[in-house]
């Protein structure tokens, strides 16, 4: 008989779309010296909980985020 797959908490489910690890990216930054350590944290957190990383590195996170932002804003 197979176990219950383990419930993911919703604040790590949002980690799953660009919005969710943006906010986490933001969260972050309090707690971080520097932009790019803020990353990595958010980019440890979705490695933890998902076993892969969300973007290649911090510059395509930048670019990726510039280009939710844009959209954000029409």
């Amino acid at each position: 008989m197979d176990s219950p797959a383990p419930k993911i908490e919703k604040h790590i489910l949002k980690l799953l779309n660009t919005q969710g690890f943006i906010e986490k990216y933001w969260e972050m930054l309090s707690e971080y010296s520097t932009n790019e350590a803020a990353y990595e944290a958010a980019e440890r957190l979705y490695m933890i909980n998902f076993g892969k990383q969300k973007y290649k590195n911090f510059e395509s996170f930048r670019v990726n985020m510039s280009r939710f932002l844009k959209k954000d804003k029409k």
